[in-house]
């Protein structure tokens, strides 16, 4: 079984320097085979941030795959790096490539950046949007050579507790490039609360199961402490096992377990289990 730990809105300069210790030491208990981090590394993108963010990534025991979130373009702080060069310090600090690919035992993992410079036609920076082009070209970057697919987003589909506020341009034709490319699982972060789910693909054939991550160690908290998701994934089965901070014991403690079993095409849950 692969084995992928999901964090997202990590947020340095509003970290929890507690939570951000206990992460890294449940990493190296844990031993996943690989982090796969959801943007939002930092706060208002600001050069220290950025460096304590490529120190994190350095003290973690295992290899990380990254995407960049929102809150990694600078702001009204800066605005002219935000508007003409707004992926320099994340290049810098975490990778060149906003939108990384890689084959990771049972599992091929596709990212996709939906942070924009813009939030046209909103002046809501926070929204995210998916190209028509990123929609098209999803389905050709997955290689076939895995039983598994996943794909890795900042921004998800819809916001956990408000539903009718879409966070996510061009949504309706993401999940039919989803469904196009035969995707099993969609990852995403940005609304600092943990949500997962089965949810039908257009078409109404095929499911997909959602894998929405809370913030991974900010004080910047939606009624949840910090957390993150263990995922296990081999073929025809998914293990979500959800991880919450326990403040008072220094630690991040297992909230709950979640497995779903492939019937058909479709996804379905076949247990759930409280900590």
């Amino acid at each position: 079984m692969t084995r992928l730990m999901q964090l997202s809105d990590i947020h340095f300069g509003a970290e929890i320097p507690a939570a951000v210790e206990a992460l890294i030491e449940v990493t190296e208990r844990l031993q996943p085979d690989r982090v796969l981090i959801g943007g939002d590394f930092t706060m208002r993108a600001r050069r220290r941030e950025w460096q304590a963010a490529r120190e994190f990534i350095e003290r973690l025991p295992v290899a990380t795959l990254s995407i960049p979130g929102n809150h990694d373009i600078p702001g009204a702080n800066d605005l002219w790096d935000r508007f003409f060069t707004p992926w320099v310090r994340y290049r810098e600090a975490i990778s060149e490539d906003l939108e990384p690919s890689e084959i990771i035992g049972d599992v091929e993992v596709v990212g996709l950046n939906t942070a924009r410079r813009f939030g046209a036609p909103s002046f809501d920076w926070s929204r995210g949007a998916v190209s028509v082009a990123q929609c098209l070209g999803l389905p050709m970057r997955f290689t076939g050579e895995t039983p598994l697919r996943a794909v890795m987003i900042h921004h998800p589909l819809l916001a956990p507790s408000k539903g009718d506020r879409r966070l996510l341009k061009r949504d309706g034709m993401l999940l039919a490039a989803l469904e196009t490319a035969k995707v099993d699982l969609l990852l995403a972060g940005h609304y600092h609360q943990s949500h997962v789910a089965a949810i039908p693909l257009p078409l109404g054939e095929d499911d997909m199961v959602l894998s929405h991550v809370s913030t991974a160690c900010s004080w910047r908290t939606k009624g949840e402490p910090p957390g993150f998701h263990l995922i296990g994934m081999e073929a025809g089965k998914i293990e979500l096992v959800r991880f919450r901070f326990a403040e008072d014991a220094g630690r991040f403690e297992e909230w709950d377990r979640l497995v779903y079993g492939k019937r058909g095409r479709k996804w379905v849950l076949w247990s759930a289990v409280a900590e």
